[in-house]
């Protein structure tokens, strides 16, 4: 049996068709190449496809035209996740529109549905290697975007969180921040874990998207680890982070990897009219303070994958431009490895360069 290999990219998001002169660069090329020549491709879409819907009441709103479908064709991406805090930014209308041209041009979906059911629903996608099952959620819930049982929307996985107000250092040290636990609603992990046991008896391979954490910060959230290690228990062998717009850290469970985020892939910058500043505390959400805590560094996924084995998992280094589109900086693998490195303390990780200029990525 031969490898199936895996390409997976982080978060999507041009507001129309890119421009031929960023598609025709020779760096942005042999990144979109790494895509195209993979037999399964995935990234998240981070807008909707459409020019319909009522905004939604929140500090910042996306969406895409479109004709934006030509660029995820022209890439051969197989799969995409909808499952994440934009795709209803422009209502069920504009939902409903990404659903429909995605299944008219023949790009699959996870995530997104007419119903809680549609939305949690998996695909299982062959390559020379085996079945490759796939999944996705999101616990970057505004409200009214996690699917019901008669509602469009995103699979959920809701989240509460609680602030440890008796802190000693806050003593100390006045205007320290308290301590936050985040957790995850048992019914939408219980859900979400029957989901994986499910899909498990199909395919040989599971990966598992998720949209969690928090924008433009390092840290980690309680709640991330708990689901993660509950996805690798029930059966899923891999999962893919996005939405914190940076390179997160890289751990293996149970010798599994989880990427809790490996950044943007294409992210133009966020656009100023149709948002809400005055929803922003003291500016702290607005467009340019978003895209000012972005970082520019990114990673494509490369897996290759043989029936339920990994065999070899690597990362190749991408940097967004000024303008947001992905450049390949091979000859950087050495600043990736650092980064991933400081990220990934205790995490059980290690991380090397080939000769290729790719970072091979390892259990500790």
């Amino acid at each position: 049996m031969n490898c199936t290999r895996f390409v997976g990219g982080g978060d999507w998001f041009a507001q129309g068709k890119i421009p031929e002169a960023a598609m025709s660069r020779k760096d942005t090329i042999a990144v979109f190449d790494e895509i195209r020549e993979a037999d399964i491709s995935f990234i998240n879409l981070e807008a909707p496809l459409t020019v319909r819907g009522v905004r939604a009441e929140k500090q910042n709103t996306l969406r895409a035209d479109p004709r934006q479908i030509e660029d995820l064709l022209d890439c051969s991406l197989s799969i995409v996740s909808l499952a994440n805090n934009h795709m209803l930014d422009y209502g069920i209308d504009g939902l409903k529109d990404t659903l429909a041209i995605l299944e008219e041009k023949g790009i699959r979906q996870i995530g997104g549905g007419h119903t809680l059911q549609e939305a949690r629903a998996t695909q299982v996608l062959e390559g020379a290697g085996g079945k490759i099952g796939m999944m996705a959620f999101a616990s970057t819930l505004p409200q009214g975007f996690a699917a019901s049982v008669d509602r469009p929307g995103i699979a959920p996985i809701h989240v509460t969180s609680a602030f440890v107000v008796e802190n000693p250092l806050a003593q100390e040290q006045p205007g320290t921040p308290p301590p936050i636990l985040t957790m995850p609603l048992k019914m939408d992990v219980d859900a979400t874990l029957a989901e994986v046991k499910k899909v498990k008896q199909e395919a040989d391979f599971v990966i598992t998207s998720a949209h969690w954490g928090v924008a433009g910060q390092d840290a980690i959230m309680d709640y991330e680890r708990e689901v993660a290690h509950a996805l690798i228990d029930e059966g899923c062998d891999m999962i893919l982070g996005h939405h914190p717009h940076r390179l997160h850290g890289v751990e293996f469970y149970r010798n599994k990897p989880i990427f809790y985020s490996i950044g943007n892939f294409v992210f133009e910058p966020l656009p100023v009219s149709g948002n809400s500043p005055h929803l922003s505390f003291r500016g702290r959400m607005t467009a340019a303070n978003v895209s000012g805590v972005m970082r520019r560094e990114g990673v494509l996924v490369d897996a290759r994958i043989r029936g339920a084995t990994l065999e070899r998992l690597t990362l190749l280094p991408v940097v967004l431009d000024t303008d947001g589109y992905p450049t390949m900086k091979r000859e950087l693998a050495d600043q990736f490895v650092s980064l991933l490195k400081d990220l990934s303390i205790g995490m059980n990780s290690e991380f090397e360069i080939t000769s290729e200029g790719e970072v091979l990525v390892q259990a500790g």
